[in-house]
Parts: structure tokens; sequence; C-alpha cells
């Protein structure tokens, strides 16, 4: 047995454990707090107050988040399929660029499990999720950042796993690397779409819509360089992510 065969199937092993690890963790996690739920709810002359129902609310919306992170009622794949741009999207100097990703809205709480992306080189990039105020020609405001990952890059393509959920009735911009967008650690990725059909990549089923292409810090509408922007057509573009693995419990009906 070769020795790259061995440290392969010795990395897969360790990732398994790991991911059984988690799995039992979180299903511990949610029989836990099931059991809490019921306590609190029975405790003998507890009565009904603000304060108790205020923690039994909390204490069943956490339990609800890991029951959508472990085991979904439903799973879909959005963007399915390679890159399909040849080159990296980097600067004239070669180096990579940051701070480019989607606006989404979520029409119930959704957990992002997974996504592929193309490297040029090993590395690392921050993941980034801000609230956004996001209305077509109208508002692209950017708000707080709300969520941050490390994600370990490869060389070429690779899944990888931002472990992100979002909230019925949010907005937000999912990007990366947004403190120095070109700078010399910033790992060039390949583009998802160079020009994405929205239409195609939003399932009427999956309470997520994608709704176009942004980049933090640009002009907003009403301005020329915002004209500028969409005659160019940046906002169609759908960067780094294709194979998107979204898990949620409901369906949006008709």
């Amino acid at each position: 047995m070769s020795e790259n065969y061995q440290q392969t199937g010795a990395q897969l092993d360790e990732d398994l454990a790991a991911l059984t690890e988690r799995v039992e963790s979180t299903e511990t996690a949610i029989a836990e707090l099931g059991t809490t739920v019921e306590e609190i709810a029975n405790r003998e002359g507890a009565g009904s107050t603000p304060a108790l129902e205020d923690e039994l609310a909390e204490i069943r919306q956490s339990r609800q988040e890991l029951q959508l992170v472990s085991s979904p009622a439903h799973t879909r794949t959005l963007a399915s399929g390679s890159h399909d741009d040849e080159a990296f999207h980097t600067t004239r100097d070669g180096n990579g660029i940051g701070a480019w990703g989607i606006v989404v809205t979520a029409e119930a709480d959704a957990h992002w499990r997974g996504a592929d992306v193309h490297a040029r080189e090993a590395g690392s990039m921050l993941l980034e999720v801000f609230a956004m105020d996001y209305e077509a020609s109208e508002t692209y405001d950017v708000g707080s950042r709300i969520a941050t990952r490390e994600i370990t890059l490869e060389e070429g393509r690779q899944t990888i796993y931002p472990d992100v959920t979002v909230h019925e009735g949010q907005q937000y911009f999912i990007t990366r690397d947004t403190a120095n967008p070109t700078g010399d650690d910033v790992v060039a990725l390949k583009r998802g779409r160079q020009i994405a059909d929205w239409n195609a990549i939003n399932d009427p089923e999956v309470p997520l819509t994608a709704e176009c292409s942004w980049q933090l810090g640009r002009a907003g509408p009403g301005s020329q360089a915002f004209a500028d922007y969409q005659d160019a057509g940046w906002d169609a573009i759908l960067h780094h992510w294709t194979n998107i693995d979204l898990g949620f419990d409901d369906l949006v009906e008709d």
C-alpha cells in the first residue's frame, strides 16, 4: 500500500470520526433540550410568567436550530455543476479579489451545509455573512456582520462546509475577505457563473432566494457607478460557489 494512499485513508478516517462525534453530540444536545423544555413546562407551581415563556421560547428555538443543522426535513442543491470560468478572479497584479458575494432573502430558516469552490492555490479565506437591506434597484444597504467562518482551502476544486443558518424574513449579503479584499493573502477563486440565470438557480420550493451579486462598498442605486455596474452585467455573475447545499424544514407553498 502506497504512503499517499495510507495518508488519504487516515485522513478520511479522522474526518469520519469527527463527523460522527459531531452528529452524536448534536443528537444528545437535542434530546437534552427536549427534556429541559418538558421539565420547565411541568415544573410544579411554576405557573406561566413572561420570564418562563421567554425561557421556553429560547430553548425551543435552540432545539429547532440544532435539528435544522443535524437532520433537516429537506435538502436541495442550487447552482449545480462545475465552475464555468477558465480563469481565476484576480487583480491585474495577480492577487485574489475579496468582498464580492451574493444577496439572499430567506423565506424560512435554512442551513447552508456545503458548497464547491475552486481555488488557485492552498490558503484560507474568511467567509462573512452580513445583514442586508435589499430591494432591487432601490436599496443595497449592507448592515452589521453577523457571522464569520475561517475556511481552509486546498488547491483546486473542493467542497467547503460554511455551517451558516439564515432566518425567516431576513436578508443577507454572503461574501468573503472584506478587510483587505486585494491583499497578498487573498486566495483567487474561480467564478461560479459568468452570467447567472437566477431563476434557474432558485428552486421555487426552497425558502432561500439568491437575488443578485454585489460587492461591499459599491455605490448604490441612483448613482452613475451603480448604472455602470449593472450595464457591465456584474450583478449577474455568481461568485465563488457552485453546488450550494441547503437544509430546511419548510417547503415554499404556492
